[in-house]
This record gives structure tokens, C-alpha cells and sequence, in this order.
């Protein structure tokens, strides 16, 4: 085997500083394409980034233009929302974009209390009356827990002269 032309090594003085560079974190050794999160500062472009770590919302007009959506556009775990019907969907498998088995409906805020409070059987309500609809009732409103409005504010309402 032969040697090269010429060949470098590192003197003592060589030696210490990268030694001290090691100790001080400023000099870090890793495997290729692997640094730790320590090891990065500024701002990393998107472009940098694998596609499976970004999260991404997708709108579109349609049910037919979110069947329509291709693997470029979207990917597991993104979220696509329908203008028209106003529904948000996962993707949950894109290798089934054009069917609705690549997709899983969701609903987040108050659609989705509304849609826990239509997924309660009717024998998980408290407090409901005896009979539905509930028996003719009247209650004072005191018993309501309200002022009565006096007869004379309620005549100044219906005849269009009450100022508040």
C-alpha cells in the first residue's frame, strides 16, 4: 500500500485544542445527518424539514376536490376541510386519497359538543321530566328565579311607548 505525497498530523498544541473544543461542546462529533437539538440555532426552512413532521391544513370546495387530493398534496395526519359542507377530515391513510377510507371526519369546538351531546341515549339524561313531552305548567316568576315585569312597563311595550 502505498503512502501519500504527504501527510498531516496534529502537533500537541493541535491536540489540546481540540480536546478543549470537545469538553466546551463547541466541537461536536456525531454520526453523519444526525445533530443534536443543542447543536442548532437560526431559523431551519421548511424545505429541511422530513415531510412526515409537518402537519398541514388543506382547504378545498368539495367533497369531490378532497377525493381528488394525491400523496403530493397531503399525508397521514393532515387535515383537509370542506368549504361547502364545512367538515374537517384526517387523513388516515394516503394511500386511499380518491375513497373515503383515507379519510376519517372529525369535528373540534362546539360542533363537537353538539356532537357528544346527540351521541347521549336518552337513559344517560338527568334530570328529564317523567313523561316527553313534559306535561302543560306554569311557573310564577319568582319561582323562576326573575323579577315580575310590572303591568305598566308591559302596556308602555305594547303600545309602543316604553323608553327603558
Amino acid at each position: 500500500m502505498a503512502l501519500p505525497e504527504k501527510i498531516q498530523v496534529l502537533d500537541v498544541a493541535g491536540l489540546n485544542l481540540l480536546v478543549g473544543k470537545l469538553k466546551d461542546g463547541s466541537l461536536i462529533i456525531g454520526k453523519a445527518n444526525e445533530v443534536p437539538a443543542s447543536g442548532i440555532s437560526g431559523e431551519i426552512p421548511l424545505s429541511a424539514l422530513p415531510k412526515a413532521a409537518l402537519e398541514r391544513v388543506t382547504v378545498v370546495a368539495d367533497d369531490a376536490a378532497r377525493l381528488a387530493l394525491t400523496e403530493e398534496q397531503v399525508q397521514n395526519g393532515d387535515t383537509v376541510q370542506v368549504t361547502a359542507t364545512k367538515k374537517m377530515y384526517f387523513v388516515v391513510d394516503d394511500t386511499k386519497l380518491g375513497s373515503e377510507a383515507g379519510f376519517k371526519e372529525y369535528v373540534v369546538g362546539t360542533a363537537a359538543k353538539a356532537a357528544l351531546a346527540d351521541a347521549v341515549p336518552w337513559s344517560g339524561v338527568t334530570g328529564k321530566p317523567a313523561t316527553f313531552p313534559a306535561e302543560a305548567h306554569t311557573h310564577t316568576p319568582a319561582e323562576a328565579g326573575v323579577e315580575a315585569i310590572p303591568d305598566s312597563v308591559i302596556e308602555s311595550i305594547i303600545n309602543g311607548t316604553y323608553t327603558g
